[in-house]
């Protein structure tokens, strides 16, 4: 999703997984937002958001640290990656498994874009599973869907996780042992905008929405 501060012809934008997120930060209470008059929320794909920001088409981006230069990134919170597993799956018995039991797994993945897709990579480097070439996810809930039938794992952050999915679900979500890769979610703008402390005043509302949701670490 997307958020931007501003009058009415000005946008922001968020990533796709971040709305549970970007809703209880767009009305924040109690901070001192200046003279943002409205936030209007635009959702797309990680490097969608941050070509937009980056090129002035939207004022600033929520979600996982941006890899283009020239953005300033505000973290705010940390999420972490969970493993989605077929409740069919042997392993959807147990809370977490040990990456080596990984190895010769099928790893399905999001689209090129999706930050998500890297963190697939790097846990298929680090096991010995290998992701599924025939197959490229165009959303999480399209991921999900096709882990629920069986066609392989997948990773999901906390926070699409505590979303969308429920205990009688057909996937049940692990924690990696001897994986403890992360992602560090925020707020980023461009470096030379001068709305910086409208941003700021964003990213302290955020701070408080991260606590409540229990990522501020």
């Amino acid at each position: 999703m997307s958020i931007t501060p501003g009058s009415p012809d000005q946008q922001p934008g968020d990533n796709q997984n971040m709305g549970q997120f970007s809703v209880k930060t767009s009305a924040p209470k109690g901070s001192d937002l200046g003279d943002i008059q409205q936030i209007y929320i635009r959702e797309d794909s990680p490097a969608a958001l941050e070509a937009a920001v980056a090129e002035g088409t939207l004022d600033c981006g929520l979600g996982p640290s941006p890899e283009r230069s020239g953005l300033t990134f505000r973290r705010i919170g940390q999420e972490t990656i969970f493993l989605g597993v077929p409740s069919e799956h042997p392993l959807a018995e147990q809370k977490s498994v040990n990456l080596g039991k990984l190895q010769g797994e099928k790893l399905l993945a999001l689209g090129r874009g999706h930050r998500l897709l890297e963190n697939v990579r790097h846990l298929a480097d680090a096991s010995g599973a290998h992701i599924v070439a025939d197959f490229e996810g165009t959303s999480l809930d399209a991921i999900r869907q096709m882990v629920s039938i069986g066609m392989g794992m997948s990773l999901f952050p906390e926070l699409y996780a505590r979303a969308e999915f429920r205990e009688a679900d057909d996937v049940r979500l692990l924690e990696v042992e001897g994986w403890n890769e992360r992602r560090d979610v925020g707020l980023y703008w461009r470096d030379n905008s001068g709305r910086q402390r409208h941003y700021l005043a964003l990213a302290e509302a955020a701070d408080v929405a991260a606590s409540g949701l229990g990522i501020a670490r």
